[in-house]
């Protein structure tokens, strides 16, 4: 973000991501990740928790059998 000639802000945005352990499913991966203090909902925190909706569970099993 940029006010006047002066950067006062920057975001860097990384995609949700996850990594195995060989134990652990997906699921349990996320829920161990959203239990970070710095993860919440509506921009209140710094990460916003990781959601499991179709478009996640779409490209998890294309990405398991491609």
């Amino acid at each position: 973000m940029v006010i006047g000639d002066e950067t006062v802000a920057v975001l860097h945005r990384v995609p949700a991501n996850v990594t195995g352990d060989g134990i652990s499913t997906i699921q349990q991966l996320i829920g161990k990740k959203n239990v970070d203090p710095l993860r919440g909902k509506g921009y209140k925190t710094p990460l916003e928790k990781i959601e499991i909706d179709e478009n996640m569970k779409l490209l998890a099993t294309r990405r398991l059998y491609n």
